[in-house]
């Protein structure tokens, strides 16, 4: 057996180093900032065949929502969805509405651009704010712990960043991007795929932390100002050909740190 070829892995870190501290040069972090968005899409039925009595629980509006949310909430993506079913009349009304929700946040890239080589870069969010029908084992699509997260994405080409909640009419997709991952449902700890790990946070939430590294460095290449992100729902299966058999409140807000990255500097 050759053992040198064994010892060859540390011998190049080692010399990796060497070089790095000869030239002045170590691993450094910054870290950067994350700024929020909320897109809201609100499909449904009016029912025009049926008697339909005005609903004892009017129907949720997502602007009104989002406006009526305290400061801190509205620093945080809200994700999940939203179904209503007009329960007047026993029943027999077929009238709802169904409302699917997506939370974007995005880290400027002007701190990072003039760094010399980023050699990792990874982002944190997690679930802050459940839902009141979240379930344990996620039956109606609500997880007890991640709520209505359902996959990240990087938003692709970039859009603009107003702040606040922007309603889609029906007809208006949500923006295009490149899906990263994909969440458990139900929720379990571990890790997600090759770049995903996640974990409880006490009696409830989950936390989810991604590697981005080499998103970030083609943004980088690419000159991009900014690197955006998009949370989507479990459930964006709308508009429903049928009437739902009742009301879920899925929406869930997320709570997202600032984006770590770490370079070679002097």
């Amino acid at each position: 057996m050759d053992r040198s070829r064994t010892s060859a892995p540390w011998i190049v870190v080692l010399s990796a180093v060497s070089v790095l501290s000869a030239c002045g040069l170590t691993n450094k972090t910054l870290t950067v900032p994350a700024t929020t968005m909320d897109m809201a899409q609100v499909t449904g039925v009016v029912d025009q065949n049926n008697s339909c009595t005005p609903p004892t629980s009017p129907a949720p509006m997502p602007d009104a929502w989002w406006n009526a949310q305290p400061a801190a909430n509205q620093q945080m993506p809200a994700v999940g969805f939203q179904i209503w079913r007009n329960a007047a009349n026993g029943g027999a009304c077929q009238e709802h509405k169904d409302i699917a929700y997506r939370g974007f946040f995005q880290y400027d890239l002007s701190t990072v651009a003039p760094l010399k080589t980023v050699t990792a870069a990874s982002i944190t969010f997690a679930s802050k704010v459940l839902p009141p029908d979240a379930t344990p084992n996620a039956s109606n699509l609500c997880d007890g712990r991640s709520g209505g997260l359902g996959s990240l994405w990087e938003v692709t080409p970039t859009i603009p960043f107003p702040p606040g909640m922007m309603v889609l009419p029906p007809n208006v997709p949500f923006p295009a991007g490149f899906k990263l991952v994909a969440f458990t449902l139900p929720w379990v700890p571990g890790a997600v795929g090759t770049h995903t790990t996640t974990d409880s946070t006490g009696s409830s939430g989950a936390t989810f932390t991604v590697d981005v590294t080499s998103r970030v460095q083609k943004a980088l290449a690419d000159t991009q100002p900014v690197i955006q992100f998009m949370l989507s729902g479990t459930d964006e299966a709308f508009p429903r050909p049928i009437t739902p058999p009742a009301s879920v409140d899925c929406l869930t807000l997320i709570e997202v740190q600032s984006m770590t990255v770490t370079y070679v500097g002097s």
